[in-house]
């Protein structure tokens, strides 16, 4: 394995850093091991590995009521979350 040399500094909103370091933590990953394994990826996939297009409008409407904290829906936890879309 070749020696990892060189850093990369991303800047986001400090509330999406906490929510997602929140997600990977449960998955067991940090976030620079996270971000690894998505450039893994990119490299494997000689893209992004998943699949990048432009919304459509009801999804766009979807984004928007969500932002403005319309029609959500919260979990007590991944496993209820999980059941629920069973359902």
């Amino acid at each position: 394995m070749a020696t990892k040399d060189k850093t990369i500094h991303v800047r986001v909103e400090s509330s999406l850093k906490s929510e997602v370091e929140a997600i990977l933590r449960e998955l067991g990953f940090t976030t620079s091991e996270a971000l690894y394994l998505f450039l893994r990826m990119v490299k494997l996939t000689k893209g992004i590995p998943f699949e990048v297009k432009i919304p459509n409008e009801e999804t766009l409407e979807r984004f928007r009521r969500s932002e403005r904290g319309k029609d959500m829906v919260e979990y007590s936890s991944i496993e209820a979350a999980k059941e629920a879309l069973k359902s």
